[in-house]
């Protein structure tokens, strides 16, 4: 049995190292993609945490205004190194993060009607 190995693995030796050798680069470009898209992510969650902070403090300095909706955004950019760029043509990845909230207190500015039982408030914007 052993015999029978040793002679499949001296048989073969170059045709390992041909395989190995075409395999390598694909594991390289997924690898240094994976980074990208890691980088990518990290930026989003700060990003969105940065805006949530700018939300939260906004409600907080017009609590006493006007009942309207607000909307924060953040921009995110990764950008993508070398030759990968020329790969997956394009120079940088881009994305925008945004999150949207009310801020002051309802003060009967806006119209408010009722439509079927229910009632209905129309916002500044």
């Amino acid at each position: 049995m052993k015999d029978r190995f040793k002679k499949i693995l001296k048989d073969n030796k170059g045709q390992a190292m041909v395989e190995f050798s075409m395999m390598l680069p694909l594991f390289f470009i997924l690898i240094i993609m994976m980074i990208i898209c890691y980088n990518f992510i990290n930026q989003a969650i700060n990003a969105q945490h940065s805006a949530r902070t700018e939300l939260r403090s906004s409600i907080d300095e017009n609590a006493e205004g006007d009942f309207r909706l607000v909307t924060k955004s953040q921009n995110i950019s990764v950008d993508i190194p070398g030759k990968m760029s020329e790969f997956m043509m394009h120079n940088s990845i881009e994305g925008t993060i945004s999150i949207h909230g009310y801020e002051g207190c309802y003060q009967g500015n806006g119209k408010s009607r009722y439509i079927t039982g229910k009632l209905k408030r129309e916002i500044k914007k």
